[in-house]
């Protein structure tokens, strides 16, 4: 199992047991990992805490690793990516989830979880009134030149 399976799985085990939450700090995601046996091998691999921090993180460039398994909702905090969320333009396709075929057969349920649960769900911007207004008028400013727009604000000040 890819370690990048095995930080998704964390993280989306720790969604499942405390639906409250929305977001887990970087030390709860180690501790909870270190605590559980995905493939047979604990991971405490060097490369699972980095993956925590940087290379499963959407908005993060990719390196070397193309993930989008985890977002930062703030500094030290992580929850699962969500597909509507934002990423790094770098990752665009990038892998959001491990691949139920590609799991051991009694880790099935937490891909049935998500699916079931989490993308039928709908993201946060569908839900809520204000953040769904995200991009609604950019036609407004689609041709308008981004330098001489703060050009002709600068002459108008003076």
């Amino acid at each position: 199992m890819r370690v990048a399976d095995e930080v998704w799985l964390a993280v989306a085990r720790l969604h499942e047991q405390f639906l409250d939450r929305e977001d887990f700090t970087i030390r709860e995601i180690l501790i909870y990992a270190h605590s559980r046996d995905f493939s047979g091998v604990k991971p405490r691999r060097s490369s699972f805490k980095v993956r925590v921090y940087s290379h499963c993180v959407a908005y993060n460039p990719p390196n070397p690793s193309l993930y989008q398994m985890l977002f930062e909702t703030r500094r030290g905090f992580r929850r699962l990516f969500r597909p509507s969320g934002i990423h790094h333009p770098d990752r665009e396709g990038a892998r959001e989830t491990s691949i139920r075929s590609e799991l051991p057969r009694d880790l099935h349920s937490i891909a049935d979880w998500y699916e079931r649960d989490v993308l039928a769900a709908g993201s946060p911007l569908e839900q809520d009134p204000i953040l769904s207004l995200r991009g609604v008028g950019k036609e407004i400013w689609s041709n308008e030149n981004v330098d001489q727009y703060v050009t002709n604000l600068q002459a108008d000040r003076r």
